[in-house]
């Protein structure tokens, strides 16, 4: 799993970033001595610090008890503060892997140019359902605009279907 990550960071960087939020102690230990390991390489290092960042700040708008949509709260202008990141938008198409057809080289398992968050829109939306999700939209550098749905203490592997 190192050396996939080590190759494949921006990718492999959310995957590991959801099992390290696990509540399984097992998961959340081996996400912990994957991402110890990587950080001893400083170039690596750096990007998982700034990945650390990122996720402490959307799990901290998660975790805020807004209880209405807002146009500019503090936590939102806290995390454009930190923009913009080298971090891919974690869209389908820039984490699935496409693999050649027949017996061709393997030139690149992944598009090129995927989008990276450039920024954060400050709106706050609160979705009207039980658990009240937070939506957030990122900027990407493609400014194009795409989804986060902050949902505190659930799965959100649930909602991608």
């Amino acid at each position: 799993i190192v050396n996939v990550t080590r190759n494949f960071r921006q990718q492999c960087f959310w995957a590991i970033a959801a099992v390290s939020k696990s509540t399984l102690p097992n998961r959340q230990n081996r996400a912990k001595e994957i991402l110890a390991e990587l950080s001893e390489s400083k170039d690596m290092g750096t990007f998982l610090k700034t990945a650390h960042d990122l996720c402490a700040s959307l799990v901290k708008i998660c975790n805020h008890p807004l209880k209405e949509s807002s146009a500019n709260p503090e936590f939102m202008r806290s995390l454009n503060a930190m923009c913009p990141f080298n971090i891919i938008v974690p869209i389908q198409s820039s984490l699935n892997v496409t693999l050649p057809s027949g017996n061709g080289p393997v030139d690149s398992l992944f598009p090129v140019d995927l989008p990276t968050i450039h920024a954060f829109r400050p709106e706050v939306e609160i979705m009207p359902s039980l658990q009240k999700p937070k939506k957030i939209t990122s900027i990407g550098n493609d400014n194009q605009n795409y989804i986060f749905l902050c949902k505190p203490k659930d799965d959100l592997r649930k909602d991608a279907r």
